[in-house]
């Protein structure tokens, strides 16, 4: 027969430690997955967020282009507005 020594556990003591160590790794798995969802989601929000804002950069990139060609065309009733004052002298 075993002897007992101190500090160990009788079958009826390990076995309630081990439902209890259970019990608390299954919430620690339930946390981990909580998780894990929660940065899938946040992955997939800042990924569509970065995408919004490239397209939004893509079009203000646009306006900017065409602001600037505009800016650098002569218009043509400037010029002459220009021409007539330096004619009067003004």
């Amino acid at each position: 027969m075993a002897r007992k020594r101190p500090g160990d556990l009788t079958p009826i003591e390990r076995e309630s430690m081990l439902i209890r160590v259970n019990t608390h790794l299954e919430k620690l798995l339930a946390k981990a997955n909580r998780d894990k969802d929660m940065l899938r989601h946040m992955k997939n929000h800042y990924w569509a967020r970065m995408h919004v804002c490239k397209a939004k950069m893509k079009v203000l990139k646009g306006r900017l282009s065409k602001a600037l060609k505009r800016r650098k065309r002569s218009d043509p009733l400037q010029i002459l507005a220009e021409a007539s004052l330096k004619e009067h002298g003004t």
